[in-house]
């Protein structure tokens, strides 16, 4: 089904299991990946099922907004979200975010905001 997937990246290990499991069990399709390449990876192998991004801002391998300025390459209208324990070190004017998600993550405004993009 087209855009019926979310892809999360993020490289704390932890943090990915939660919110996989966690949108897993909110009946979303879910694809996870340890990093930024790794997730362009996948981005690039699932680009017609993938309907939602959801990345870390704070990556090793690479930083969330080179992360978010590869996807924007491949697909300027994929709406993606940025997690973050820092809100103040990116911009919601940035037309590549669709929204911030404060960590520690609020689960129930977390589910609230991604099932927005899930609309029938």
């Amino acid at each position: 089904m087209l855009n019926s997937h979310i892809l999360i990246v993020d490289d704390d290990p932890d943090q990915l299991n939660i919110l996989t499991l966690y949108l897993k069990k909110q009946n979303f399709n879910v694809l996870s990946a340890e990093n930024g390449p790794k997730g362009i990876q996948i981005f690039k192998e699932n680009i017609e099922t993938i309907g939602l991004v959801i990345t870390d801002l704070h990556m090793e391998d690479m930083s969330g907004e080179v992360f978010i300025d590869e996807i924007y390459k491949i697909n300027q209208n994929i709406p993606i979200l940025v997690l973050t324990g820092d809100p103040m070190a990116i911009s919601k004017e940035n037309v590549k975010i669709k929204d911030i998600i404060k960590k520690p993550i609020n689960f129930f405004s977390f589910k609230k905001t991604v099932a927005e993009y899930f609309k029938e």
